[in-house]
C-alpha cells in the first residue's frame, strides 16, 4: 500500500534486473487475482524491458514497446486509442480531401470524412456500400491510403478492446 516504485535503471544489468522482478510480482499478483496490479507490474516489466532493447541494439522492438506504451498504456487505456482512432479518421479524411484536390476532383468534407470512416471499419461486410462512393473512382493512392487506415482502424479497436476487457477484468 502506497509503495514507490522506482523506475527503470538506465544501466542493462539493473534493467535486467528490473525486467525479472517485475515479472516474478505480476505473477504473484495473477495468483492473487490481484488484476489492477498485476497490469501495472507488466507495464513496468515493459519499461524496463525498453531499456534492455533500447541499449541491446534492439531498435525496432524498443519503438514498438514505446508505441504500444504511447497509444494505449500497455492496454489499460481506452481513451488513448479512442483519441488515436478519432485522429486517424480526421487526418486521413484531410489527405483524401488533398489527394482529390491535387488530382482536379473534389469531395465535400462530409463525404472525405464519411470515405474515412469506411475505410476505418472497412473490414465490416457493410461499410463500403454505406460510403456512397464508388471504389472504381478512387485513385490508386488514395485506394493504398485507404489500406493504411484500414490496418491502423483494426489495431486502434483491438486496443480499445484490450482496454475494455482490462477494465471490466475479463480473462
Amino acid at each position: 500500500m502506497g509503495a514507490q516504485w522506482p523506475d527503470p535503471p538506465a544501466d542493462i544489468e539493473g534493467a535486467k534486473a528490473h525486467v525479472r522482478y517485475y515479472q516474478r510480482l505480476k505473477q504473484v499478483m495473477d495468483t492473487l487475482k490481484k488484476h489492477e496490479d498485476e497490469l501495472d507490474f507488466f507495464a513496468r516489466e515493459m519499461k524496463a524491458q525498453r531499456v534492455v532493447e533500447r541499449t541491446t541494439g534492439h531498435t525496432w522492438r524498443a519503438l514498438l514497446n514505446w508505441l504500444y506504451e504511447t497509444t494505449s498504456d500497455y492496454g489499460r487505456s481506452i481513451g488513448r486509442p479512442l483519441l488515436a482512432l478519432a485522429a486517424t479518421i480526421l487526418l486521413f479524411g484531410i489527405a483524401y480531401e488533398v489527394v482529390l484536390l491535387a488530382d482536379g476532383g473534389y469531395l465535400l468534407p462530409r463525404q472525405a470524412i464519411g470515405l474515412s470512416v469506411v475505410n476505418t471499419v472497412g473490414f465490416l461486410p457493410t461499410a463500403r456500400d454505406a460510403s456512397g462512393i464508388d471504389p472504381k473512382t478512387l485513385t490508386a493512392l488514395m485506394r493504398s491510403l485507404g489500406m493504411v487506415q484500414a490496418a491502423l482502424g483494426a489495431l486502434f479497436l483491438f486496443l480499445i478492446g484490450l482496454g475494455l476487457r482490462n477494465r471490466f477484468r475479463l480473462k
